[in-house]
């Protein structure tokens, strides 16, 4: 079987994965040391390791998705052509943005409502003036459906380049394509593109992009991500380059996390004052954090390849819950850290049972509720029959 004829199961639970982690990151918000314009809740007893937890996931989480993304948006396009990949993200990413962002905006809304309430009076309870807005957090934002609203504005940009592409290459002759294979054969191209992601960081603090929640896109938020999203289309147009990253998936791994211990303690710096924007010690942050982004990225996507060849059915059966559990998740990580603010436990206790409560809900709901449902056919691309319900064999399509 060609490389190109594969099905990349192991590509396509990896992108699940970095959905499903949004459970424990939305968990471990409600319990961080250090205060944030996003965070409305504050825990009675935060601990110092959701803030690490938070970081590492920070680390690889949204970089790993994107790049995953863009492979499989170049393999859509050149099965089935630039039309039908527009329509086919019209109705896998558009659709289900458009009819669950208000269902889920009144939920969440209210749920935080709920939070301001509690942080400012102790008790349950509705204040509308108690509602923030801010230039990080507008008041109506995208929410956690970020992604979806970014992954559309990628797939409309891409259609530009690739008109653009196709033109310059029949002007030019310029095999666009063979200039790619540099970033990830040779190790100087990969440090070439590790600092154009640096500097895409140096201006902020801690060298933490802001997230773009406004419906106004953030360009210098969507260039970051968009880097990550072409790299991945390119990977698939050099689908040769995919046996690289496999043989050097541990050496990847292993130096991401040299990079990210090395960012942790200069964050460390940057919040005790030691460093600040501008200095030295922060851009060494911004290439380090940067090293981490990329090498976890590519590293992550070598390791599936290399161990995931075959389809696994547990896996698939999350790979087609992931979209669901990723859409609802946000109401239960809030609600149940509403409910256990109460509760006088450790707050890993409360992080531990919140994520176990939101998976078993959310997998629960999706699987009684949604798989064999119309809702599931939006969302997975087909209906699952009742009786294979728990043991999907067909494979999806990007």
């Amino acid at each position: 079987m060609s490389l190109e004829s594969s099905r990349y199961h192991g590509l396509d639970f990896l992108r699940a994965s970095m959905m499903l982690l949004g459970i424990v990151l939305h968990t471990a918000m409600n319990y961080v040391v250090h205060e944030s314009p996003e965070l409305w809740f504050q825990s009675k007893n935060p601990t110092l390791l959701m803030d690490v937890l938070l970081t590492y996931i920070h680390s690889f989480r949204m970089p790993t998705f994107f790049l995953t993304a863009g492979f499989f948006g170049a393999m859509l396009y050149r099965k089935k052509g630039l039309a039908e990949t527009l329509r086919n993200r019209a109705r896998r990413i558009l659709l289900p943005f458009v009819i669950f962002w208000p269902i889920l905006y009144i939920i969440v809304a209210s749920l935080m409502l709920a939070t301001a309430h509690i942080m400012e009076f102790g008790e349950w309870g509705f204040d509308l003036s108690l509602v923030k807005d801010s230039p990080k957090v507008p008041l109506l934002s995208t929410m956690h459906l970020w992604f979806l609203y970014y992954l559309l504005l990628f797939y409309l940009a891409l259609a530009v380049i690739l008109s653009a592409v196709r033109y310059l290459a029949q002007k030019t002759k310029l095999k666009f394509t063979s200039l790619f294979g540099h970033s990830v054969t040779f190790n100087w191209g990969l440090v070439l593109v590790i600092l154009f992601t640096a500097y895409l960081k140096v201006p902020h603090p801690f060298a933490e992009v802001p997230t773009g929640l406004s419906f106004i896109p953030s360009f210098p938020f969507a260039l970051f991500y968009g880097q990550f999203f072409m790299f991945g289309y390119l990977l698939y147009v050099r689908i040769e380059l995919l046996q690289v990253l496999e043989k050097r998936s541990w050496l990847y791994l292993a130096l991401a996390n040299m990079a990210f211990l090395v960012t942790l303690l200069l964050i460390d710096s940057e919040e005790k004052g030691l460093i600040n924007v501008g200095d030295t010690g922060h851009i060494i942050l911004s290439f380090m954090f940067a090293s981490s982004h990329w090498l976890f990225a590519i590293g992550l996507l070598g390791l599936s390849l290399k161990y995931l060849k075959r389809e696994n059915k547990l896996f698939r059966y999350f790979t087609d819950a992931s979209y669901w559990i990723y859409l609802t998740h946000l109401i239960f990580t809030i609600l149940f850290a509403n409910i256990l603010y109460f509760v006088e436990i450790p707050s890993l206790m409360k992080f531990v049972i919140g994520v176990c409560l939101t998976f078993a809900i959310c997998t629960l709901s999706y699987h009684y509720l949604v798989r064999n449902t119309a809702v599931g056919v939006l969302l997975n691309g087909r209906r699952y029959p009742s009786k294979t319900s728990c043991s999907p064999l067909e494979s999806r399509e990007a």
